[in-house]
């Protein structure tokens, strides 16, 4: 297969940072086409309707099948590429700014640090994953009505159900070289002039510019939820309020938020080792399961705490090895034709801002190439790249420290200092 005609630039993957990307894109008219492994844009939901490329999307609740957590998106990053992309009024609807609350405590349950937002705080609100990949798959897809001033130009389109291979080099003798897109159903995409890819921690256009590789940071996360048919929501919903509720001891932490619905993730954030979950797949999926995990992983925590993972809803849990590039290994010699945004180019230990990066990445890579216009891309990723390496390497040293200080012996004695250090 080949891309339209009309497609110099592929984008592998259809998460926040590749739909932005595809987004800014398609404001600027700039043809593109995405390539992502789900069958269909609801693959990643609960219930998978049929979906014929028309239709609208409709909202897709969070829920655990579908991965769905709640991320602040920040003034000066993410903020800013949804601004650019003509997307802000959209994200202003769905946004919780009351989310921004902040409430750090101990195994003890008592409070270290408590952060209420002020009515004018706008800085950091939180949106639920699946409403702002709604949001951005809505801007890309949805067609647009070309009697109507002003509207951007359509100009790409997202190819479904493609798990990409390899991404290797064209060469053809009086033909213009490029990069083919293979992909595991034996079909190949290109040639293109750029390939972006936005295909996450395990890319696999990574490999063309480095041979770095995430490696495990030695924490897994377990999340489970509380829903609104909880018998424990009206307690938990008074402990936890509508923000971030952080527990931190010795190692160990525990973190609740609060979802557009009203209902709670809860991770536990616990050391084990990388291979722990292919024995162990039955993990806070049954009542005796989850008193085996606490007595083992939160021993000497208060009942207030624990009974939010052991009263948690019924049902498979997910699993969050963290991973993270090294910092050492941001920074590469470009290759023309190929360049990274988001967790591709610099997979961090979670901090907060790898979404924020992953779509400023993008506003940033547009911005270069407009700037100098599809006849010069290898100078445009040159000049993004060059900015790119710089934040990247601080968004993996930011988790490197956060992942020292929130799971050392002694915590929470740094994660006060820190918080603090702050403005909490």
């Amino acid at each position: 297969m080949a891309g339209p005609q009309a497609s110099q630039i592929a984008i592998l993957g259809a998460g926040p940072s590749g739909l932005t990307l595809a987004r800014l894109l398609r404001v600027k008219a700039i043809p593109y086409v995405i390539f992502d492994r789900d069958a269909n844009p609801f693959a990643s939901s609960a219930s998978s309707p049929a979906f014929d490329g028309a239709t609208a999307i409709p909202y897709i609740p969070p829920t655990l099948s579908n991965q769905g957590g709640t991320l602040d998106i920040h003034t000066e990053t993410g903020q800013l590429a949804l601004r650019e992309a003509g997307l802000f009024e959209q994200f202003e609807a769905h946004a919780r700014y009351d989310g921004q609350a902040f409430v750090t405590v101990d195994s003890a349950a008592q409070d270290l640090t408590r952060q209420v937002p002020g009515p004018h705080e706008r800085g950091r609100p939180e949106i639920d994953r699946p409403v702002l990949r709604e949001i951005l798959l809505r801007s890309v897809l949805e067609p647009l009505d070309p009697a109507s001033p002003g509207q951007e130009s359509t100009a790409g389109e997202v190819i479904w159900e493609k798990k990409v291979d390899c991404v290797e080099k064209y060469e053809k003798e009086g033909d213009a070289s490029g990069w083919h897109v293979r992909f595991e159903d034996g079909s190949v995409a290109g040639p293109f002039k750029l390939v972006v890819g936005a295909d996450g921690t395990w890319s696999k256009t990574r490999k063309i510019v480095t041979p770095a590789t995430p490696i495990y940071s030695g924490i897994t996360f377990l999340q489970s939820r509380i829903s609104q048919a909880n018998p424990i929501y009206a307690r938990a919903e008074e402990q936890i309020g509508r923000g971030t509720y952080f527990a931190v001891t010795g190692g160990k932490t525990m973190i609740c938020q609060r979802m557009g619905n009203g209902s709670y993730n809860v991770y536990a954030g616990v050391p084990l080792p990388e291979k722990w979950t292919n024995g162990n797949g039955d993990i806070l999926e049954s009542q005796a399961a989850r008193e085996r995990f606490i007595r083992e992983q939160y021993a000497g925590w208060d009942k207030s705490l624990t009974d939010l993972i052991l009263h948690s809803d019924a049902g498979r849990s997910h699993r969050w090895p963290l991973h993270s590039l090294a910092a050492k290994d941001i920074g590469w010699e470009s290759v023309s034709g190929v360049t990274l945004i988001g967790d591709a180019a610099h997979t961090a230990f979670t901090n907060g801002e790898g979404v924020n990066i992953g779509m400023f990445d993008a506003l940033q890579l547009v911005r270069e190439i407009q700037r100098c216009g599809l006849e010069r891309l290898d100078e445009a990723v040159t000049a993004y790249e060059k900015d790119m390496f710089v934040r990247g390497k601080e968004h993996i040293e930011s988790g490197d420290h956060l992942a020292k200080i929130f799971y050392a012996k002694d915590a929470p004695r740094e994660v006060i200092e820190w918080l603090r250090s702050i403005g909490f």
